[in-house]
């Protein structure tokens, strides 16, 4: 019971953390990490993680692109379309 108290302590305090701080957290971490984790805590976390400026970001630093690709319209498709294409080739 202890221990279940504790994670819920822990999470409140993740919560008081401004969005920008926790976009900045979430930037640091794995990708898959982010998107099987961290995107599924609470709505904030999910608004952190999908922050289309971050997904800018992991554009840039990841994969080397400079602006969104072809037809679509955010960061965050960009990353998906391109990081598949490069499992792909």
């Amino acid at each position: 019971m202890e221990a279940a108290k504790e994670e819920v302590e822990k999470m409140t305090r993740l919560l008081d953390l401004p969005i920008e701080l926790l976009i900045d957290i979430f930037l640091r971490l794995d990708v898959k990490e982010v998107l099987t984790n961290c995107v599924t805590l609470c709505s904030l976390c999910h608004k952190a993680v999908m922050n289309d400026l971050a997904w800018k970001e992991r554009c840039k630093h990841d994969l080397e692109v400079e602006e969104i690709v072809g037809d679509l319209t955010s960061w965050y498709q960009t990353y998906q379309g391109k990081s598949c294409k490069a499992i792909v080739n």
